[in-house]
């Protein structure tokens, strides 16, 4: 028996499996592996997968043995040999022989691939492509092969290949691009290397990912949680935090929350009403940045019949008076324009409100609870925040950490939703280590509910059983459009014309729910885009844009 260590099998030029006696699959060559890669086929956990007549005993008794494997339309011819690890243990070699990557084969293999696949040299040259590049790709195998990316580029049948840019990093890379006739394609460029590190070429593959756009377009992710769920932490600061304000939410003492947008500010809030002497009155969350300007009087206070055109017959109560005896929730209180924020520090100065058109006051009895994702620095400038009002709401300050400043609570959050969403879609979705990781060391921008949605996204649009780096990568960028790791590179290409009108509300669709992420509110989202805020609103209220 021959001992065999694993970097000599990487060198070899066959492809090559090494099993243990039940059959455990313990090392694949990187040969191996690629084959696994061009005919689109999981890597086993067991030989048994791919030879059911395989038996360790029968093995030793009269090695080599020779068989014939099938890789799904390919028949390979294999020599079975026993081999000693550096624990002296029998172990089983599976030696394939070589043309099971033949030119031929490639050829057979990626006809039936319903993928895009590219296969190039380390120059950029096309050697093949398969049938469906001529349906998906902006060029025709005819144009394409035995010519250079860098000369199709020139010829301006493709903007900005990512092809080119891969060559350049020689690294794995991604991209999601929209063509005008509305199909979207997930790209993943992989480079290949000879064994001496040089790079030999690469493989581009390409799936139509133009059903799952239009799904993550249309979900509504439901960021309602059940009412009896605490705040998903693991890391000191945050349970140090949930102790103050259980501690807090005893008294009757107004309450300013502050952190990025996404941190879960509001479950928060919700945690101090549920665990306060108010629990059994009302509760009212407003978004002091989601009302536009001209409408944030009567939506406080209320008005009174005939107090303007189209006033409701017998007026109508605003939210404090609804929340009277409970608890208002004032979410992204930053937004709020200075004007309204005199008129806010009138009422809790006097606890009394006075509807649009009325002259009557009316008693409320309210416990505040403020919340922004306006950094402090902000806060503490007149120009943007009536300093009297913020000390007035801000008797007990909370300030929540971004979740990237304590990434110990990410992977907790990451079981809970992943469990919370299978349940709700009755799957048993599970995320690799690699995915993880991946999860782990993504910078979160948008915090608790970025991640939320993510997991949610992963769930109701994977087509596996197991999210994996390459179905991780298409997942996570769904709504980044054609991005390159250039800055300067447009971040939209169009390739031909198309009806103007279709232009607008793609742009549209990736811009301004972006930008209301970013900034976290629909005024700063405005300023930030050069529109006004009625026209966002207007948007989503018409079905233009969906959130």
């Amino acid at each position: 028996m021959n001992r065999i260590h694993n970097d000599f099998l990487d060198k070899l030029y066959n492809p090559v499996i090494v099993c243990n006696n039940s059959g455990k699959i313990l090392h694949t060559n990187v040969i191996m592996d690629n084959v696994f890669e061009y005919i689109n086929v999981k890597k086993p956990q067991n030989i048994q997968d791919l030879d059911a007549d395989f038996n360790f005993q029968e093995i030793i008794k009269n090695e080599p043995l020779i068989r014939t494997i099938k890789f799904k339309d390919l028949n390979s011819r294999v020599n079975i040999y026993c081999i000693k690890n550096n624990s002296n243990e029998t172990n089983i070699l599976y030696l394939f022989d070589k043309s099971i990557l033949d030119s031929k084969t490639i050829d057979n293999v990626i006809e039936h691939i319903d993928d895009v696949v590219v296969i190039f040299n380390e120059y950029g040259v096309i050697e093949k492509m398969n049938p469906i590049c001529d349906d998906i790709l902006p060029f025709k195998r005819s144009e394409a092969i035995g010519n250079s990316i860098y000369e199709i580029s020139k010829k301006g049948l493709v903007h900005n290949p990512i092809l080119i840019d891969m060559l350049k990093s020689k690294k794995k890379l991604h991209r999601n691009v929209i063509y005008p006739n509305g199909k979207g394609i997930a790209y993943t460029a992989s480079p290949s290397f000879h064994s001496n590190g040089n790079l030999k070429g690469g493989v581009l593959t390409g799936r139509d990912i133009t059903r799952l756009i239009k799904l993550a377009s249309q979900m509504k992710f439901d960021t309602q949680q059940p009412e009896a769920i605490e705040y998903i932490s693991k890391s000191i600061i945050m349970e140090n935090i949930k102790q103050m304000v259980i501690r807090a939410a005893s008294s009757d003492s107004y309450i300013f929350i502050n952190g990025e947008s996404g941190v879960g500010k509001e479950i928060i809030a919700k945690t101090i009403y549920r665990y306060s002497q108010r629990r059994d009155k009302p509760f009212v969350s407003i978004n002091c940045g989601a009302i536009p300007t001209e409408l944030l009087e009567s939506e406080f206070f209320g008005y009174e019949e005939g107090a303007f055109t189209g006033a409701k017959k017998g007026g109508r109560k605003g939210l404090l008076e609804e929340a009277n005896g409970g608890t208002v929730f004032l979410d992204e209180i930053g937004e709020l324009p200075m004007h309204m924020q005199t008129k806010l520090l009138r009422v809790i100065q006097e606890n009394t409100i006075t509807r649009i058109g009325g002259n009557t006051p009316i008693h409320v009895d309210i416990r505040y609870i403020s919340a922004t994702n306006v950094p402090d620095a902000e806060l503490h400038t007149r120009k943007k925040f009536r300093q009297d009002l913020y000390y007035r709401l801000s008797v007990i300050p909370i300030k929540i950490p971004p979740l990237r400043s304590r990434t110990e609570d990410i992977l907790p959050l990451i079981e809970y939703f992943l469990e919370f969403y299978n349940k709700k879609y009755n799957r048993k979705l599970k995320i690799s280590s690699t995915a993880m990781n991946l999860l782990h060391d993504y910078n979160w921008p948008g915090n608790i509910r970025e991640l939320k949605n993510m997991i949610e996204r992963f769930v109701v649009l994977s087509t596996k059983d197991v999210v994996r780096e390459d179905e991780f990568n298409i997942l996570i960028n769904l709504d980044t459009i054609n991005t390159s790791p250039a800055d300067t590179q447009p971040s939209v290409i169009i390739s031909g014309y198309t009806n103007l009108n279709t232009v607008y509300r793609v742009v549209d669709q990736m811009m301004i729910p972006k930008a209301i992420r970013k900034y976290g509110s629909i005024n700063r989202a405005s300023e930030a885009l050069g529109i006004n805020q009625s026209t966002i609103h207007r948007k989503i209220k018409s079905g233009h844009i969906q959130l």
